[in-house]
């Protein structure tokens, strides 16, 4: 067997030793240490020169995100245990339900309502790591209104991301990195991305609604888990509209200002803490108690920290042998060229374990080879956007354990409707955005 085709197996090993490893419990800290040694001795690689390079790799990204994760972990923490949260849930609940004329019909509005509001807030300029914390506690006080079983959470999250990440005009990862690369717009080809994330929308809500209706008739109801949060004085919450002042200055301090997204949540949770501290909870003294809500924040960051080491899996990957030789051989796969154009950026992705990654290694590929093929570089920027979303999501990316701590779910259980809404209704929408593109090349601009 040769050393090119014995590396890209050591990919497919690594990467099934890694959901087995993972969907048995075992945590992906560990298990990401024994993915990189997997694909470096199949690759002939050598082992302590990569291994520096790995930790080099993933120093850079904690050096990046544990300042988002530990700000934003503590500004949902105090956000939630004062109660602003469940003030502005209610009354957003009530606003949109108001005539709703059963709790069916009020289960529905609800799952609508939270796959559009990360996609507001997206396009607004928060970043996909950001939402996930701001939008986590909203989404369990409306989940435990109208009795969500808090499985759905991910696939809740998840969804949403996807709608905002891969448009046409969104200042997020997956569209600015392929338009960059491109050298296009980051609207390129609009009209076909609206089409695409409609997909994704309405096939996701529909999926949600059948499958959360099938697990309350199953007896499935909404439970905390270890992210109850703390209770009021007296039951008395913040005013709503004084509860969206947090959020609002956490959007305009990112947008407006160049302190950055960390620091922009971190002056959020002052601001909470300042505009809300009547409201915490008075079982001690109001000072125990918000030291309590961080002390319970940094211990949430925690989670999604020990994570981190699969986010480097990419870079041991795109620097491997076989890479090369994985990408030589997706380069043929045949079919119209925009067909072999999408299987190519998606199938990187998946096996990179990594979209920045993927799309990174595939992007350059594509566009050095599609446009003699008569594919428009805004066509191949747009389908890479979308293509950064569909396999993304699998379990062994480092995003969806990640998620899952952060829910308190185990992987079994939270995994199936995450699968459905990010990875099946995102294939559906690239799958549509392709087909629009390849009908109306012109809508390419």
């Amino acid at each position: 067997m040769s050393t090119e085709v014995m590396g890209v197996l050591g990919f497919v090993l690594a990467l099934a030793v890694l959901v087995v490893l993972v969907c048995k419990g075992m945590h992906l800290a560990y298990c990401a240490v024994i993915t990189v040694l997997i694909i470096t001795v199949t690759n002939g690689m050598p082992l302590m020169e990569t291994l520096s390079n790995y930790w080099g790799t993933v120093g850079g990204i904690a050096s990046m995100f544990l300042p988002i994760f530990l700000f934003g972990a503590i500004f949902a923490k105090v956000y939630t245990n004062c109660g602003a949260a469940s003030s502005l849930t209610s009354a957003f609940m009530d606003l949109l339900c108001r005539k709703a004329k059963n709790p069916e019909t009020e289960q529905k509005i609800t799952i609508i309502a939270i796959a559009i509001v990360p996609v507001v807030l997206g396009y607004g300029g928060l970043d996909q790591f950001a939402l996930l914390f701001l939008l986590m506690p909203i989404f369990m006080k409306a989940m435990e209104r109208v009795n969500i079983p808090r499985k759905f959470l991910p696939a809740f999250m998840m969804m949403g991301l996807c709608i905002c990440c891969v448009g046409a005009g969104a200042p997020q990862q997956n569209n600015f990195l392929p338009t960059t690369l491109a050298g296009v717009s980051g609207t390129a080809a609009l009209i076909p991305s609206i089409i695409g994330q409609i997909v994704i929308g309405v096939s996701g809500v529909t999926y949600l609604i059948r499958a959360v209706k099938k697990a309350n008739a199953n007896g499935e109801n909404f439970s905390w888990g270890k992210l109850r949060p703390a209770q009021q004085p007296d039951g008395k919450q913040p005013n709503p509209i004084l509860s969206l002042v947090p959020l609002v200055c956490v959007c305009l301090l990112y947008n407006l200002t160049s302190i950055g997204l960390p620091y922009s949540m971190l002056l959020g949770a002052i601001i909470t803490i300042v505009l809300f501290f009547p409201y915490f909870n008075m079982e001690e003294t109001k000072f125990k108690s918000i030291v309590a809500s961080l002390n319970q924040g940094v211990h949430d960051a925690a989670m999604p920290i020990l994570c981190l080491p699969a986010f480097g899996i990419g870079s041991v990957i795109a620097a491997a042998p076989g890479c090369q030789t994985l990408t030589a051989l997706l380069e043929k796969i045949p079919g119209p060229p925009l067909v072999s154009c999408t299987l190519m950026l998606v199938l990187l992705v998946a096996v990179c374990a990594d979209p920045k990654a993927g799309i990174t290694v595939g992007m350059p590929i594509a566009l050095d080879i599609y446009p003699q093929l008569g594919v428009s570089t805004a066509a191949i920027a747009r389908i890479g956007a979308f293509s950064m979303g569909v396999l993304d999501s699998l379990p062994i990316a480092a995003g969806i354990p990640m998620v899952m701590n952060m829910c308190d779910l185990d992987f079994m259980e939270g995994y199936k409707p995450c699968f459905w809404t990010s990875v099946v209704c995102t294939g559906l929408g690239t799958l549509a955005v392709m087909i629009v593109l390849i009908l109306f090349p012109g809508l390419a601009v």
